[in-house]
């Protein structure tokens, strides 16, 4: 068994993977959405009714924009009973030292993880000997085996992302204390009142997807950790916010590839569909039946029809979209002829429910 879950995370990500035995799954968890998120998360948590098995083998909090970080921040605040995960991933300022949220977020957020530390040594980038989580920039890319067979390759981000992140979260955060202060970024949450419990038609699809292409520079958004995901014979791609560019990079150092399609089980579309950060190149590079796409359109209006019409004039055979949220920014991609013209499925919530869930 192999499922991963778009939980309704408004206009961020929050994934619920499971994969073993449906009487028993390990768990995965890849993000937590905004504030609001923390309670459609906590309610699915909540629906484990033995709280000791109320427990994630790794949650990976992909970069600090708070579509990403904030729900993860409110549910450590408050736990549901018996919560456990066995560690963390995630690069605050003391992973971007020299060598190797928004950033205010990102440090009330290290404030939990360092305080899980000191109990438990090897939680927070355990993995990685408490250092950044991310790849060289040459060289073979770092895999893992989670407990129960799942393995996880980190594609990204490398190094030159990481010290761009350093230099911009530096700059934000002095604006509140001292980065990387765990002391004085304690004192800074407890009167943050946000982290306290309770504070709450027609498409020419091939024009889309030939628009002028520009990629996205955001220091937060490449320093995204991407990694590919494995389960028996599944791989997946999760994407979280990076640059198509970073990911084609990473790809194409795999041993497997031969310059050929890399033939995929599922990608997390990167940056909620956004134009500037799902390229023809990317989607030229991949065999793949299913695409998650998450975010309910707020803000920023994702996802771009560039975005989505890039895999659809690219990909080989037919697709599957998931959308954990019906929008007018993705309504149209249901649209009868254009599914027929491009060969794809639009698939949305149930009526009345919220997220959807992906069988692999």
């Amino acid at each position: 068994m192999f499922t991963i879950e778009m939980l309704p995370a408004f206009d961020g990500d929050c994934l619920w993977i499971e994969y073993g035995s449906e009487d028993d799954p390990k768990r995965v968890l890849i993000d937590g959405g905004t504030g609001a998120t923390a309670k459609a998360l906590t309610a699915r948590i909540e629906e484990i009714k033995t709280s000791e098995k109320r427990r994630f083998e790794l949650l990976i909090v992909t970069h600090v924009d708070s579509d990403h970080i904030a729900g993860v921040l409110r549910l450590l605040k408050d736990p549901p009973e018996g919560l456990f995960i066995e560690e963390v991933w995630f690069n605050a300022y003391p992973q971007l030292a020299p060598g190797m949220l928004g950033p205010k977020e990102g440090e009330f957020l290290a404030v939990h993880f360092n305080d899980e530390e000191r109990k438990r040594a090897g939680y927070w980038n355990g993995s990685f000997e408490g250092k950044a989580c991310g790849a060289p920039a040459n060289g073979e890319l770092p895999t893992f085996k989670l407990h129960g067979g799942f393995n996880i390759t980190v594609l990204g981000p490398g190094p030159a992302a990481l010290a761009k992140l350093r230099k911009e979260w530096k700059s934000v955060v002095e604006e509140y204390f001292t980065p990387g202060d765990i002391e004085e970024a304690t004192e800074a949450l407890k009167k943050d009142k946000r982290c306290r419990p309770g504070y709450l038609g027609g498409l020419d699809v091939r024009v889309l997807a030939d628009r002028d292409y520009k990629e996205d520079a955001s220091a937060a958004n490449g320093s995204s950790i991407i990694v590919l995901a494995e389960y028996e014979d599944h791989r997946c791609l999760l994407a979280a916010d990076t640059f198509p560019s970073t990911v084609v990079s990473a790809l194409s150092r795999l041993p497997e590839y031969k310059g050929s399609r890399l033939k995929l089980s599922l990608v997390k579309v990167p940056h909620h569909g956004s134009m500037n950060n799902n390229s023809n190149d990317l989607y030229k590079m991949l065999d793949c039946p299913k695409y998650l796409i998450s975010t309910n359109g707020d803000r920023h209006g994702h996802p771009h029809p560039e975005g989505i019409a890039r895999i659809l004039a690219n990909k080989r055979g037919h697709a599957d979209l998931y959308f954990n949220y019906r929008t007018d920014f993705n309504k149209m991609w249901e649209d009868d002829q254009t599914c027929k013209d491009f060969d794809y499925t639009a698939h949305f919530p149930v009526e009345n429910k919220a997220g959807i869930r992906v069988e692999l």
